[in-house]
């Protein structure tokens, strides 16, 4: 185990931990008020990017890295975000899937990225079946927000 990483070992290590953002994102989000359609929704997204964090991580461990330690005081942060978004008044519903949004646009650009990198075959083809899931969730959550 080398104690510098590629750069695409740091792109890999980055649509990691997009993910467990995300993981994290939606899990926050289904503790709200919220109707059963969007609840149902958060639960599925989370399930959907929590499904792809062991293949990433094992693919670190195939390379000979570990998987990046969480961020604790990112998670914070992000917890207080959400909290705080939801504590507005006005648009609820609008700015959460705003928010949902913007978690699969930025996990979108962090894979995109990582496509980029000389990685092994099996990983670029997870990393393009995960930029299709994060495009259709994004695209969900935008036709769900202008309705």
């Amino acid at each position: 185990m080398s104690l510098l990483r590629t750069d695409a070992e740091l792109a890999l290590d980055e649509v990691t931990e997009q993910c467990k953002l995300a993981v994290h994102h939606y899990r926050l989000l289904q503790h709200g008020d919220l109707d059963s359609q969007l609840r149902r929704l958060f639960a599925d997204l989370e399930e959907r990017h929590r499904a792809y964090i062991l293949p990433l991580e094992q693919a670190a461990r195939c390379q000979g890295n570990l998987p990046s330690a969480p961020d604790a005081d990112r998670e914070a942060l992000e917890h207080l975000l959400v909290r705080l978004k939801a504590a507005l008044p006005g648009d609820e519903r609008g700015r959460l899937l705003e928010s949902c949004e913007k978690v699969e646009q930025e996990l979108g650009q962090t894979i995109r990225a990582a496509l980029e990198h000389p990685l092994p075959e099996s990983l670029l083809d997870l990393l393009r079946h995960m930029d299709q899931s994060v495009a259709a969730a994004h695209s969900s959550l935008a036709a769900l927000h202008q309705s």
